[in-house]
């Protein structure tokens, strides 16, 4: 049976008061703020990439969704650092074409968010976080061990977005999952989702 969509909202709400931007007016710290706001809650994507040299990195991208099911991908965006610099997430995905998407619970923010924070190239994230990293299968990436969730994915296709290599502009990485780990301690991916690790106006 057909059903059509409908917008769930109590009955006779006044329609809101607004203010409105043009978004070409504004700065890029401000766009970024109202996008952030307006798109809420967002999952976020723990990533972890491992350079030529076997060096790991792991990142965090609040820009991240699935795609389709057909190829199953998935994307998030990278963006410039403020000095010009690609980060080192990007740098290893374009290097080897592989990385692993990890789903962490809210219990692990600060390792994710210390995570965040630029190291140099020569430094293993996972020492300094304390996060524990195990071997894939199909990718030469370890995965977290903490994380209920973990998807092995390889570069589907890079899209830049903005003036390449400038401060404000992104890439967005669309990956294809070649590999799933679902933690068996969770009945099921319903209850699952109320644990992980999301952005949220609280």
């Amino acid at each position: 049976m057909h059903r059509t969509a409908r917008l769930l909202l109590p009955r006779q709400q006044r329609p809101y008061s607004t203010r409105s931007f043009e978004f070409s007016q504004l700065d890029k710290v401000q766009r970024y703020k109202y996008l952030c706001a307006a798109i809420t809650p967002r999952p976020i994507a723990v990533i972890s990439t491992t350079d030529k040299k076997g060096i790991n990195n792991i990142s965090m991208a609040s820009f991240f969704a699935p795609v389709t099911s057909e190829p199953p991908t998935l994307t998030f965006s990278l963006t410039v650092r403020s000095d010009n610099t690609q980060k080192d997430t990007y740098n290893n995905i374009c290097e080897t074409g592989q990385f692993v998407v990890n789903c962490l619970t809210e219990r692990f923010f600060t390792e994710a968010y210390t995570a965040s924070q630029d190291f140099p190239a020569s430094v293993d994230e996972f020492g300094i976080t304390g996060l524990t990293p195990i071997p894939s299968i199909k990718v030469n990436v370890p995965r977290i061990q903490e994380a209920p969730v973990s998807m092995e994915c390889t570069l589907y296709k890079s899209i830049p977005i903005g003036e390449e290599g400038k401060y404000g502009s992104a890439t967005l990485i669309v990956g294809e999952v070649q590999y799933i780990h679902i933690g068996i301690s969770f009945s099921s991916m319903i209850s699952l989702k109320f644990l992980l690790l999301s952005y949220s106006l609280m």
